[in-house]
């Protein structure tokens, strides 16, 4: 949906040959699939309804995140703002930890909302740390180590970069970033890129992460205690996202 060529190294689906936009019901069907395997496995288990509904909460979430997404990319860069870019992560990323969370308490036979509420809140954490710290590789990352290329600038994105610009640039700045923003051209993309770099934004950046870090470290130990996870489990996804 993105026209991005690569993922995790490897071509895009639906830049296969063979693929192409039969993409689209690939994922369909692997969409379908997860209902069948819930009914295959877990049909006779008393949370199956809690999990059906989970997954389709989470589908219709990542759905309107997806919406909001690309719609931000058809509106004016100059309208991106910190809230609207937290409506988008709060569908999209932000639901992705909780997504592999919830169901392993259901099947742990938690029923407690309160059990729920308070992973949610530690795993939202996680994943708008996450996608900040995607935002930022997007753009400064090495392609190699991604197993992408970078293309939010191109493509308009509403990212958290772009909305840092557009806190801190004056009124020329912002001209340039209305100017270049959301277009495929490589001297747009350069120019877009230099305006970060004389924003600061790869140290805001640096800051914002050993803060983040320690905000969710400090957390996740605060809650430890009367947490029904055990505090390992986001430790351990705290340590993939920082990468020491």
């Amino acid at each position: 949906m993105d026209g991005s060529i690569s993922r995790m190294g490897q071509p895009c689906w639906y830049k296969l040959p063979d693929v192409q936009m039969s993409a689209i019901n690939d994922g369909l069907l692997i969409e379908a699939a997860v209902y069948q395997i819930l009914k295959d496995h877990f049909s006779h288990l008393d949370c199956y309804t809690k999990l059906i509904e989970h997954f389709h909460d989470f589908t219709f979430s990542i759905a309107l995140g997806q919406f909001l997404d690309v719609k931000a990319m058809r509106e004016d860069v100059l309208t991106f703002t910190i809230e609207k870019y937290k409506a988008i992560l709060k569908h999209k990323a932000c639901q992705s930890f909780y997504m592999a969370i919830a169901p392993a308490l259901l099947l742990a036979g938690y029923t407690n909302p309160e059990a729920f509420s308070q992973a949610k809140t530690i795993l939202f954490e996680l994943g708008y740390f996450g996608q900040v710290q995607n935002d930022f590789m997007d753009c400064f990352g090495d392609p190699n180590v991604l197993g992408k290329i970078g293309t939010d600038i191109q493509e308009g994105k509403c990212t958290w970069l772009a909305v840092m610009c557009l806190q801190r640039a004056t009124a020329a700045q912002k001209g340039i970033l209305k100017e270049c923003y959301g277009k495929n051209d490589p001297e747009c993309i350069r120019r877009v890129k230099q305006l970060y770099k004389e924003l600061s934004l790869p140290n805001l950046y640096a800051i914002y992460e050993e803060d983040s870090y320690n905000n969710i470290r400090m957390l996740i130990e605060k809650t430890a205690e009367c947490s029904v996870i055990p505090a390992e489990v986001y430790l351990e996804m705290l340590k993939f996202l920082w990468k020491e």
